[in-house]
């Protein structure tokens, strides 16, 4: 792992150093300025405050794989210093506490001589931010600290992290099926209603059915089914069953 006392962003710094640094390498820091997540939101971090790191991917040509990696390793954290949380995963690429986000993840491709050499996948997990310092997300936020009523020491968790990560992405490359099925287990969404939002910002609301085998939403509308490869979907906490979701994280024998 490569801990960095401040960076614009370390997704940046890895697609920039992604020759000289070792497939497996975490990329973390103290501050940054500049974090990216998807659809070019902001993530915003104080210093020592909260995880933001990047891992270089060079055994991959799929972005959406680097995502499950990233997901369930994350997921994995979360549920192990706050048990008692809600959280899963939810579709494509975000990690939640009920309808609150706690983790971002932004997976960018590295070219190289004109084909895919690897990607970057970048992680920001909200770890002792306040409400206060989650006011100006624009989403509800949450973090470890607010979930499991304490602070946590971020170097630490990110060293966990790390270890984590590595796991997950070995796991996939022996036994990629395994892991593709407990990404989809864990988004537990599927069955509640959603809205979808495209790309292009076109609204769909109905309910998510099911994940297909490249990755991509099922969403029922209007008893017609659309498929989504990529796009956000928004959470309806009024019409949310929250305990329908929770029997399905709590019944996994491995959740």
């Amino acid at each position: 792992m490569i801990l960095l006392d401040e960076v614009n962003s370390t997704n940046t710094y890895a697609k920039e150093h992604f020759g000289s640094l070792a497939d497996g390498t975490l990329v973390s820091a103290r501050c940054q300025t500049a974090g990216r997540g998807r659809l070019d939101r902001k993530w915003l971090a104080k210093k020592d405050c909260d995880i933001t790191a990047s891992m270089v991917l060079k055994n991959l040509d799929n972005g959406f794989h680097a995502g499950v990696i990233a997901g369930l390793a994350v997921l994995r954290l979360v549920r192990e210093c706050a048990p008692e949380s809600l959280s899963f995963l939810k579709w494509p690429n975000d990690v939640y506490i009920r309808h609150e986000k706690i983790c971002g993840i932004l997976c960018e491709g590295v070219i190289s001589k004109g084909k895919l050499a690897g990607v970057i996948c970048g992680m920001g997990i909200n770890i002792n931010s306040t409400p206060a310092d989650l006011a100006g997300a624009g989403q509800p936020a949450t973090s470890l600290s607010i979930a499991a009523g304490k602070e946590f020491n971020v170097k630490f968790l990110t060293e966990k992290l790390e270890k984590y990560l590595n796991e997950c992405y070995i796991n996939l490359n022996l036994d990629f099926s395994a892991v593709m099925n407990r990404w989809k287990a864990e988004n537990r969404l599927i069955g509640q209603a959603i809205e979808a939002v495209s790309p292009t910002g076109t609204r769909i609301t109905g309910v998510f059915r099911d994940i297909d085998d490249s990755g991509a939403m099922i969403l029922e509308s209007a008893g017609q089914l659309s498929l989504f490869s990529c796009g956000d979907i928004k959470i309806d906490v009024t019409k949310t069953d929250w305990e329908e979701v929770r029997r399905r994280i709590y019944r996994s024998p491995d959740a």
